[in-house]
C-alpha cells in the first residue's frame, strides 16, 4: 500500500511517470536534454500518438508534446529509427509532424509530406 502511495506521489511531482514505475534521475535528465522540461502535455494526449509511438518516444527521452515540438518531427523520427532499425516508416514520421501541428497526418498537404519524406531519405 505504501508503495502505491509513493508511486502516486512521484507521478504528481514530476508529471512524466506515465510508463515508468518510478521516476529516475536518468529519465529526467534525458527529458531535459531533449526538450528542456519534464512538464507539459503528455504524449498520449497528442494527435496521432498511440501507445506504441508514445512508448518509443519515451524511450528516446521525449515525454511531452513540447519536447517533440522543440526537437522536430524529423529528428525525433531519426532517434526512433536509430533505436528500432527496420521499423522506421513513413506513417511514423507523418504522425509526428501531425502531432506537432495538432492535426491528423492526413491533413498535411501532399507538398509538405513529400518535403518531409525527401528530408528523411524515404523518397
Amino acid at each position: 500500500m505504501a508503495e502505491a502511495a509513493l508511486l502516486s506521489q512521484a507521478r504528481v511531482q514530476c508529471g512524466v511517470c506515465v510508463a515508468a514505475l518510478m521516476c529516475t534521475k536518468e529519465r529526467r535528465a534525458a527529458a531535459m536534454t531533449v526538450g528542456g522540461s519534464t512538464r507539459g502535455t503528455p504524449m498520449d494526449r497528442a494527435v496521432n500518438i498511440g501507445p506504441v509511438l508514445s512508448e518509443r518516444l519515451g524511450s528516446v527521452g521525449v515525454d511531452t508534446l513540447e519536447q517533440l515540438k522543440a526537437l522536430g518531427a524529423l529528428r525525433a523520427w531519426q532517434l526512433i529509427a536509430d533505436q528500432t532499425p527496420g521499423e522506421e516508416c513513413v506513417h511514423t514520421l507523418l504522425a509526428l509532424e501531425g502531432a506537432i501541428r495538432s492535426v491528423r497526418w492526413t491533413a498535411i498537404s501532399r507538398q509538405e509530406r513529400d518535403r518531409l519524406l525527401t528530408a528523411a531519405g524515404l523518397r
